[in-house]
């Protein structure tokens, strides 16, 4: 139960990040898309995914 503690703070630490980063910008649905579509992956890849996809949609 740790480790899925641990994954869920992740989560939402990301999911703040990218509402901060991309204000109006952000959609809930195509963050979701990131996060889910790869399926389970360890949190520095999924964090490097989401960072990806927040620099893409800054541009």
């Amino acid at each position: 139960a740790g480790g899925l503690k641990e994954l869920d703070q992740a989560a939402r630490l990301k999911l703040t990040d990218a509402k901060r980063a991309l204000g109006a910008k952000f959609d809930i649905r195509q963050f979701h898309d990131v996060v889910l579509t790869n399926g389970a992956l360890p949190l520095d890849v999924l964090e490097d995914l989401v960072n990806r996809w927040i620099k893409s949609k800054q541009t």
